[in-house]
C-alpha cells in the first residue's frame, strides 16, 4: 500500500507539468485565460469544459477580424487521433451553436446558392469518417444589424470509401426551406441513386409543411414517391380514373398527431390525434364524412364529427358536433360560402364548457347560446355576434354577461357589454367602446368599475376598488393624439387605503400630465409636467414605510427628481434619502445620494452616493463613498469602499475626445489578511477605436516587514492584424500571501521574482519570454500528533521561451540537502490560437540528481521515512495530449523506513514505462534478507485512475516489532482507484513471533500516570478497503506471552467486508505449547482457535491445559489435574478436571501450590483465591467458601507481567480510612516486601515499600481525565 503511494507521488511529480495544461479542465482553463489576456480582446472565451487532448467545450467565444465580428455560444470537438495510423481520419463530432457573423465591410452580403452541386467522384488520399457535424443557428448580418442569411441548423454524417459516397444523415434547415435525406450514390454504368428523405416548405399562410420522398433507380429513370409527414402524419391514398376523359377520383385520408397551431398561422394549439375521411368527387363537386379525435390545450378526449357537401362555391355542414365528456358544442344550419365573396351563418349552443381545458388553473365553466351571421361583400364586412345568454363560474365566483359585438369593414364595437359578478360584488360596464379604421385609426373606451376585487390576479392584491378608466385616441399621419383618464379611483388594495387619479395626454412623442397622483397607505407617488421639445417633468416618491409596497420591503425612502432642458440636451436632477432599507436579505442602513447630469454636446455630471452598513449579495460593506464630477473633456471620480477586514480607494481622472484617456492614482488597498498595498506611479489608460493601452500599473506592499510589488503594462493596436504586447513583473513578492488566500495551499514562506514579456497578433503568440525565480522557500506541513514540519527548497528557477512556434522550458530546483531536480523540455508547433495543443509533439528529460527522499515522512505522517536519495533520468515524449515518460528510480545510500512496521526497505528499485493510455511499473525491494516484487499497470478506467499491482516475494520481513514479527511469501493482487481499494490472494507466513505484552503503535504515557474512566474514541470511516487473503502459517511461527509458549500453526482466510468488519474463517492450533500459571507449568494437551466467518477478534476457543503428576512424585498412584477453557473469546468458560476425580479445591491446589488443599497454609489460600479469580471460577460458591475460610483480609490481587517473570500476589488490610498495610510476594523470585500507604488529600498519597533487599518511598498523584 505504501509502495503504491510512493509510486503515485513520484508519477504525479513527473507528469504534473506536462499533463496539467492538456489533461485537465483546469489546464484548459488556464490556457484559455492566457488566450483571452494575450489577444487583447480579439479572442475571448467565456467558459471551458473538458481536455484539449480528447474532447472539450468552449462557451461564449468572440472573435474580432478586420472584416467581421464572430460570436459563438458553444464550440464542441472530439476526435480519435490514433485512427490516422489506420489511414483514416475519424472525427467523433464537431458542434457549433449560436454562431453570429456581423460584417464590417459595407456592401458585403451572403452568397446564395444557385443550384445543386454537381456530383463528382471523391477520391481523397485518406478515407474520411465524419460521425457528426452540427451547426445550429447561423446568422449573417450587415453593419446595420439587418439579417442577410439565416441557417437554423446543418447536421450531417457521412463517409467516403472505395469510390462510394454513403450519406448516413444530411439535414439543412432555414426558415423557408428544409432538406433531409440519406442513402448512397454510386458510379456504375450510369449514376444510380437509392435515396430516401424528407423536405420542408413554408409560406402561403401555413407554417412549414414537411414531407417525405424517395428516389430510386437510374438518374435518367428515377422513381419518386412523396408524402406529407409533418405536422403530424398525413397520408393520402387515392385513384384518379379517366384522366383525359370524364375524370373522377376517390381518396382516403388518414392523419395522426396534427398540430394545427404548427400548421396554420394564428391558429391555437389544436391537436388532431387521429383523422379519417372518405371523399369522392370530380373537378366540380365533392362529398364525404370526416371523423377526428384530438385535444385543444389541456382539453383532451375531443371528438369531431361532420358530414360535408361542397363545391366550388362553398361547404354545407349538415351536422357539426364537438364534444368532450359532459361538455359539448353543437352547430346547426352551419355553412360557409364564397359565392359573393365570403359569408357564414351558424347557431351555436355551448353546454358546460370548461375553460380549464384551455387555460390550466383557470377554474371557469361557461354555458351559452349565440348566433353569428357574417358577410364579406364588395361593400365591406358586416357581422354580428349576439350573446343571447351566457353564464359562467370563475373560481368560486359566479358571473354573467350579456350584450353583443359588432364587426364591420371599418370597426369593431360594443355598446352594451356588461360583465358582473354578484358573489364578488363587482361590475364592469363596457360602454361606447369602438376601434375604427375608416378614415383614420381611432379608439375610444369607457369602463366603469364598481366594487372591483382584483384578488383573482394575486392574493396580495385583494381589495375593493371603484373608479372610471376612459381613453380616446386618433392617429393623424401615424401620430397618435389622445388622452387616458383615471378618475374617481378609491378603495383598498392589500389592506392599504388606495386613492388617486389623473390624466396623461399624448401628442405624438410628447407626453404631459397636469398631475398623476397615486396613494397607497402612507406612500405616495406624484408626477406632473410635460415631455415635449422642452422638458419640464417633476416626480417624487415618499414612503415612510416601504412595507406599503410589499411584505418583503422595509424602511423609509424619499426620492425626488426632475427632468428639464431640451430633447437634444436633456438634464436630470435626482436626490435619494433612505434609512433601514431591506429587500429580502439585502440590507442598507442609510443611503444618501444626488445626481445632476446634462447630456448632449455639453455633457457634464455631478453625482455622489453614500451607503453605510450594507449587505449586498452576502457581501458586507461598512461604507461606500463615490463622487463623480466634471465634463467630457475633464472629469474625475473618487471611490472608497470599506469592510470590517479592509479598505479600497482610488482616484480616476480622464478626458474624452477621439478616445478616452485617463489616469489612475492614489490606489490603495488595506486589508487585515493581505496587508497594505499602494500604487507606486500614475497609471495611464487609453481606449480608442484604434488602440487600447495600460501603462505603469504597479502595486507595492507597504506593510511593515513585508516587501514585494506587482506590475503590469500592455497594449493592443486595433488594426487588421491586432498586434498586442504585454509586460508583467513580480518583484520580491511574499509567497505567504498566496497561502492566505484560502487556496488550499500549505503554509509557505519565501519570496518570488518573476517576469513575462510576450507579444503577438490575432492569430497567436509570436514570442514570449518568462522567468520565475524563488531563491528559497519553506513549505510548512501540519502532521497529526506532531509539530509542524517545514520542507525547504532552494534556488528554484523556471525559464520559458517561445519563438518560431517552439516552446522551450527549463525548470531546476535544489532541495535542502543539496539534491536537485531538473526538467528540460521542448514543445513544437505551439503558439497559434487556432491550432489544438493536444497534438503538439513534446520531448525532454527529467533528471533527479541525488535527490533525498526525506520529505516522504511529512507526506505520509511519518509512516514512511527515508535517509536515502535517488539519481534518475526520465525521458519524456509523445504529445501534450498524450505524453509518455520512461525511467527508473533506485534508492541509494539508505532505504525506506516503515517505523510503524519496524522494518527498512533496502535495494528499492522502481521502473516506469509510460504510454499514452497508461503506464507499466515494476518495483523491487528487500527487507530482512527477504525479497518483494511488484508488477502492474496504471491506466484510466471508469472510476478515474486505476492501478492493478501483482505482489510476489520470498521470506520478506513484513513486520519486526517487539510484540510481533513476521516473514511472509506473498502472492496477491492489489487493485485501487479513487473510490475503493482491495487485495486478494495468498500469504505464506514462513516464520514469526507473537509476544504480546504491551502493544506498540502509540506513544506510551509514563508508568507513574494512571488514567481513570477513559472514554472510547469513535473514528470516522475512511477509504473503503476490501481484503480477501488466504493465510497459511509455517512451522516456525512461535508465540511467547502471558505465560503461553509454543508454536502456532494452521490456515485462515481473512476478509474485510463492506461493513468494515474483519472476519476470519479457518483454524489455528497451539502446538508443542505450555502455559505457566502462578509459577507452575501446564502442558497444552489440546489447543484450537476456531474462526467460522465471524469477527476475527471473537473466535471460538477449545483449550485443555493439564499437569500430570507421576506416581513417583505423588508417592501414590499417578493422577492428572487441569483446566478446560471453551467458548468465544468474549465469553470464555473455565472448568477444572482431574483423573481420578478430585474436588475443585484440591484440583486447583495441586495445579497452583503442588499439594492437597488440606495441607495449604493461609498464605497459600490467598494465592488460590487469586488463581480462581483469574480462571473465572470466582462464581463457584463451594470453591470460594473453602478458600475464604483460610483468609481474613480486605484486599487480594495480582500485579506484574508473566513474560517478565514479575508476577506478585498482593494481600492487604485497611487499618483506618486513610491507612493501608499490605504484603506482596513475587511468584517467581519468592521475594516478599511490606507496603504501607497513607492517603493525603486532593489526589496525593505516600507509599513505602520495604524488603530484605531494598527500602523506598513514592509520592503519587492521581487525577481523572
Amino acid at each position: 500500500m505504501r509502495l503504491r503511494k510512493l509510486f503515485v507521488a513520484l508519477l504525479f511529480l513527473v507528469l504534473f507539468a506536462v499533463l496539467l495544461l492538456t489533461g485537465t479542465r483546469w489546464g484548459l482553463g488556464l490556457i484559455v485565460k492566457g488566450v483571452n489576456s494575450f489577444s487583447g480582446g480579439a479572442i475571448t472565451v467565456g467558459s471551458v469544459e473538458g481536455r484539449l487532448a480528447t474532447a472539450y467545450t468552449l462557451g461564449n467565444i468572440h472573435l474580432e477580424t478586420a472584416s467581421a465580428d464572430i460570436d459563438i455560444e458553444t464550440f464542441q470537438w472530439a476526435w480519435h487521433p490514433l485512427s490516422l495510423f489506420r489511414g483514416e481520419l475519424d472525427i467523433v463530432f464537431c458542434k457549433l451553436s449560436q454562431l453570429t457573423v456581423t460584417l464590417k465591410v459595407a456592401g458585403a452580403a451572403a452568397e446564395k446558392e444557385t443550384g445543386a452541386p454537381a456530383l463528382v467522384a471523391l477520391l481523397p488520399p485518406l478515407d474520411l469518417v465524419l460521425k457528426e457535424l452540427l451547426l445550429s443557428d447561423l446568422q449573417v448580418r450587415d453593419m446595420e444589424g439587418d439579417l442577410l442569411f439565416h441557417l437554423l441548423s446543418l447536421s450531417t454524417k457521412f463517409e467516403i470509401k472505395d469510390g462510394l459516397v454513403r450519406v448516413t444523415r444530411f439535414n439543412a434547415e432555414s426558415p423557408d426551406i428544409g432538406l433531409e435525406f440519406h442513402g448512397n450514390v454510386a458510379r456504375q454504368k450510369d449514376w444510380v441513386a437509392d435515396i430516401m428523405g424528407n423536405w420542408r416548405l413554408a409560406g402561403y399562410g401555413f407554417h412549414p409543411s414537411r414531407g417525405a420522398f424517395s428516389l430510386k433507380g437510374a438518374v435518367d429513370s428515377l422513381g419518386v414517391q412523396v408524402s406529407l409527414t409533418d405536422p403530424g402524419e398525413i397520408r393520402v391514398v387515392g385513384v384518379v380514373k379517366d384522366l383525359f376523359g370524364k375524370t373522377t377520383w376517390s381518396a382516403g385520408v388518414d392523419a395522426q398527431n396534427i398540430n394545427l397551431e404548427k400548421w396554420i398561422y394564428h391558429c391555437p394549439e389544436i391537436i388532431l390525434a387521429k383523422v379519417h375521411g372518405d371523399l369522392t368527387g370530380d373537378f366540380g363537386h365533392y362529398r364525404g364524412h370526416v371523423e377526428a379525435d384530438g385535444f385543444w390545450g389541456v382539453a383532451d378526449q375531443l371528438h369531431l364529427s361532420s358530414d360535408l357537401d361542397g363545391d366550388g362555391l362553398g361547404i354545407v355542414f349538415a351536422t357539426l358536433g364537438l364534444g368532450r365528456k359532459e361538455s359539448y358544442v353543437v352547430a346547426t344550419g352551419g355553412s360557409i360560402s364564397w359565392e359573393k365573396l365570403f359569408s357564414w351563418v351558424a347557431d351555436l349552443e355551448v353546454t358546460d364548457f370548461d375553460l380549464d381545458m384551455f387555460f390550466p388553473g383557470f377554474d371557469s365553466v361557461i354555458s351559452s347560446q349565440l348566433h353569428s351571421v357574417g358577410d364579406v361583400t364588395e361593400e365591406g364586412l358586416d357581422a354580428t355576434f349576439d350573446l343571447r345568454s351566457m353564464q359562467g363560474r370563475f373560481a368560486d365566483y359566479v358571473w354573467s354577461a350579456t350584450g353583443s359585438i359588432g364587426l364591420t369593414e371599418e370597426s369593431v364595437f360594443s355598446h352594451d357589454l356588461r360583465i358582473e359578478s354578484d358573489s364578488v360584488g363587482g361590475v364592469a360596464l363596457v360602454r361606447g367602446t369602438e376601434f375604427s379604421w375608416e378614415n383614420k385609426l381611432s379608439w375610444m373606451a369607457d369602463v366603469d368599475l364598481t366594487h372591483f376585487d382584483p384578488a383573482f390576479l394575486h392574493p396580495m392584491a385583494a381589495g375593493d376598488i371603484k373608479g372610471n378608466i376612459s381613453s380616446t385616441f386618433e392617429w393623424h399621419n401615424n401620430i397618435p393624439i389622445g388622452e387616458i383618464r383615471i378618475s374617481r379611483l378609491a378603495g383598498t388594495l392589500g389592506a392599504k387605503k388606495l386613492s388617486g387619479g389623473g390624466n396623461i395626454a399624448v401628442t405624438g412623442t410628447a407626453l404631459s400630465t397636469s398631475g398623476l397622483l397615486l396613494s397607497l397607505g402612507d406612500s405616495q407617488l406624484l408626477v406632473s409636467g410635460e415631455l415635449e421639445d422642452s422638458l419640464a417633468l417633476q416626480f417624487s416618491f415618499e414612503s415612510p414605510d416601504l412595507s406599503d409596497m410589499g411584505d418583503q420591503l422595509r424602511g423609509e425612502l424619499t426620492v425626488q427628481g426632475q427632468l428639464f432642458g431640451t430633447r437634444d440636451a436633456p438634464e436630470i436632477g435626482l436626490t435619494v434619502v433612505g434609512e433601514n432599507l431591506q429587500a429580502g436579505k439585502e440590507k442598507i442602513k442609510t443611503v444618501q445620494g444626488h445626481l445632476k447630469a446634462r447630456l448632449g454636446s455639453a455633457a457634464s455630471i455631478d453625482a455622489a452616493l453614500l451607503l453605510e452598513d450594507s449587505l449586498i449579495h452576502d457581501f458586507e460593506l461598512e461604507k461606500v463613498d463615490v463622487v463623480v464630477s466634471g465634463t467630457a473633456l475633464d472629469h474625475s471620480a473618487t471611490a472608497r469602499l470599506s469592510r470590517p477586514d479592509g479598505e479600497l480607494s482610488f482616484l480616476v481622472a480622464g478626458r474624452y475626445t477621439d478616445g478616452w484617456q485617463a489616469t489612475i492614482s492614489q490606489l490603495a488597498l488595506r486589508t487585515t489578511r493581505y496587508g497594505e498595498w499602494a500604487q507606486q506611479d500614475v497609471v495611464n489608460l487609453e481606449l480608442s477605436a484604434e488602440r487600447a493601452g495600460l501603462q505603469g500599473l504597479c502595486l507595492a506592499a507597504v506593510t511593515q516587514g513585508e516587501t514585494g510589488s506587482v506590475c503590469l503594462s500592455g497594449s493592443l493596436d486595433r488594426n487588421e492584424v491586432h498586434k498586442w504586447s504585454v509586460d508583467a513583473e513580480l518583484i520580491r513578492l511574499e509567497l505567504q500571501q498566496f497561502a492566505e488566500m484560502n487556496s488550499g495551499l500549505p503554509g509557505i514562506t519565501g519570496r518570488v521574482d518573476a517576469t513575462l514579456t510576450a507579444g503577438g497578433d490575432s492569430q497567436g503568440v509570436i514570442f514570449a519570454n518568462g522567468n520565475i525565480n524563488i531563491p528559497e522557500v519553506d513549505i510548512l506541513f501540519s502532521v497529526a500528533d506532531a509539530d509542524d514540519v517545514a520542507i525547504q527548497v532552494r534556488e528554484s528557477v523556471l525559464r520559458a521561451n517561445l519563438q518560431d512556434q517552439r516552446l522551450a522550458l527549463d525548470l531546476s530546483l535544489t532541495a535542502n540537502k543539496g539534491g536537485a531536480l531538473n526538467l528540460n523540455a521542448q514543445v513544437q508547433g505551439i503558439g497559434k490560437f487556432a491550432s489544438p495543443l493536444g497534438g503538439c509533439p513534446v520531448e525532454g528529460t527529467l533528471i533527479l540528481d541525488k535527490y533525498y527522499l526525506s520529505s516522504l515522512a511529512v507526506f505520509s505522517g511519518y509512516a514512511v521515512e527515508s535517509t536515502g536519495w535517488v539519481s534518475s533520468t526520465f525521458v519524456i515524449g509523445g504529445t501534450l495530449g498524450q505524453p509518455e515518460i520512461n525511467g527508473e528510480i533506485a534508492v541509494q545510500e539508505g532505504g525506506i523506513d516503515l517505523p510503524y512496521q519496524g522494518i527498512t526497505l533496502d535495494n528499492v528499485v522502481i521502473a516506469i514505462d509510460s504510454k499514452a493510455l497508461g503506464a507499466n511499473i515494476q518495483a523491487e525491494a528487500s527487507s530482512g534478507g527477504g525479497h518483494l516484487g511488484i508488477v502492474g499497470s496504471i491506466a484510466h478506467g471508469k472510476d478515474g485512475i486505476e492501478a492493478t499491482l501483482q505482489l510476489s516475494g520470498d521470506d520478506f520481513l513484513l513486520v519486526n516489532l517487539p510484540e510481533y514479527s513476521f516473514r511472509v511469501t506473498p502472492d496477491a493482487t492489489l487493485k485501487v482507484n479513487k473510490n475503493r481499494g482491495g487485495m486478494k490472494g495468498r500469504v505464506y507466513v514462513s516464520s514469526g513471533l507473537i509476544a504480546p505484552e504491551e502493544l506498540s503503535g502509540a506513544v506510551k504515557v509514563s508508568e507513574d500516570v494512571i488514567f481513570l474512566g477513559e472514554e472510547k474514541v469513535h473514528v470516522k470511516k475512511g477509504y473503503p478497503f476490501f481484503l480477501d487473503l488466504d493465510v497459511e502459517l509455517g512451522d516456525d511461527v512461535k508465540v511467547d506471552g502471558y505465560g503461553l509458549k509454543g508454536r502456532l500453526g494452521g490456515k485462515l482466510n481473512v476478509k474485510i467486508t463492506p461493513a468494515d468488519f474483519i472476519t476470519g474463517k479457518g483454524e489455528l492450533d497451539l502446538l508443542d505449547s505450555t502455559f505457566t500459571f502462578y509459577g507452575r507449568s501446564l502442558d497444552i494437551a489440546r489447543g484450537r482457535i476456531l474462526f467460522t466467518g465471524g469477527p476475527i477478534d471473537n473466535p471460538g476457543v477449545d483449550i485443555r491445559a493439564q499437569k500430570v503428576i507421576t506416581a513417583e512424585t505423588a508417592r501414590d498412584d499417578e493422577y492428572t489435574v487441569g483446566v478446560d477453557i471453551n467458548g468465544l473469546v468474549q465469553d470464555l468458560q473455565s472448568h477444572l478436571f482431574s483423573d481420578p476425580f478430585m474436588e475443585d479445591t484440591d484440583i486447583l491446589s495441586q495445579m497452583v501450590v503442588g499439594h492437597s488443599f488440606a495441607t495449604s497454609s493461609e498464605e497459600e489460600g490467598n494465592v488460590l483465591q487469586a488463581a480462581a479469580t483469574a480462571l473465572g471460577l470466582a462464581g463457584s460458591s463451594r470453591l470460594m467458601k473453602g478458600i475464604g475460610d483460610l483468609l481474613l483480609i480486605d484486599d487480594l490481587h495480582l500485579e506484574g507481567s508473566t513474560k517478565d517473570e514479575d508476577v506478585s500476589l498482593v494481600v492487604g488490610k485497611r487499618i483506618t480510612k486513610d491507612l493501608y498495610i499490605g504484603y506482596d510476594m513475587n511468584m517467581f523470585s519468592q521475594l516478599g516486601q511490606f507496603r504501607v500507604r497513607y492517603e493525603l488529600s486532593r489526589g496525593f498519597y505516600v507509599e513505602t515499600r520495604s524488603s530484605s533487599e531494598s527500602t523506598g518511598a513514592d509520592l503519587i498523584y492521581t487525577f481523572e481525565k
